[in-house]
């Protein structure tokens, strides 16, 4: 962890007690809280990932001016998920994704909280029925270079071609565009990624834009880490895994050039 002082320093810049990101922060951590006891009950495997795991890592918490939490599990843990779904809404954080909400068309789903609403910078959640403060959910498959870069290019062109104004048309394009990438182009993308991906390394799944690759090896068996007074789950090479992401993950950023994720934001 990086020096105490110099951390809170950098809390009482960005995120003090009492200020919104702070109480965002806070709302996130209870919906992981949430989650964590979930996946324990059910046998369900999950990480932090990404900046929640370099903030587990460096700051015992939340890096102080991040705006959102990330986690990570494989495509058989979130098959079992899918089974519960029914219980993360009885507990308040409901599952968002296009079966929840059919102007949601990402290929990785969020918890969503039922207690606040957020604008995020880009356009994508315009018409989103569930707009509350999130926890991303991105699911790590056994995927090809190839397949990655391939689904990346359509995801991002389905955003485009579905940014409609009229809702019948919009929904019926999103529609679509779901069930054609869903039901067909990644299914024949992951037939032949069971030939030509390896099969102890996994990647985010199809369409998430995202590349970075994990050995089976590198994240179980799962170690935990200290976030925010709790421990929660994190890949058992935490350290080489934050380097591949980061470099010197130690090293702070240019703090004069932090941007949010968020325009807007409302806590109830």
């Amino acid at each position: 962890m990086i020096d105490r002082e110099l951390h809170e320093r950098l809390r009482e810049r960005f995120n003090p007690d009492g200020s919104q990101l702070r109480r965002q922060q806070l709302r996130m951590l209870d919906m992981l809280k949430t989650f964590d006891a979930f996946c324990r009950r059910h046998g369900i495997r999950y990480w932090l990932s990404s900046g929640t795991c370099l903030g587990a890592i460096r700051h015992e918490g939340f890096i102080p001016w991040d705006d959102d939490l990330d986690v990570e599990m494989l495509r058989d843990d979130y098959r079992l998920l899918l089974r519960h779904r029914a219980e993360l809404a009885e507990l308040g954080i409901p599952l968002q994704d296009h079966s929840s909400d059919e102007e949601y068309i990402a290929p990785y789903p969020k918890l969503r909280d039922l207690r606040s609403e957020l604008k995020e910078i880009h356009p994508n959640d315009r018409w989103y029925a569930m707009k509350g403060i999130y926890i991303d959910v991105f699911v790590r498959e056994r995927v090809s270079r190839f397949s990655a870069r391939l689904s990346h290019i359509l995801q991002y062109g389905s955003y485009r071609i579905t940014r409609q104004c009229d809702r019948r048309v919009r929904s019926f394009m999103k529609g679509m565009v779901y069930h054609a990438m869903h039901g067909v182009i990644f299914p024949l993308l992951g037939a032949c990624d069971r030939v030509a991906a390896s099969s102890a390394v996994v990647r985010h799944c199809k369409g998430s834009g995202f590349y970075s690759e994990l050995s089976l090896s590198q994240i179980f068996p799962l170690s935990e880490a200290l976030f925010e007074g709790h421990r929660f789950p994190v890949v058992h090479g935490a350290d080489a895994y934050l380097r591949s992401c980061y470099g010197d993950y130690m090293r702070l950023p240019q703090l004069d050039n932090i941007r949010p994720h968020y325009s807007e934001l409302t806590i109830y």
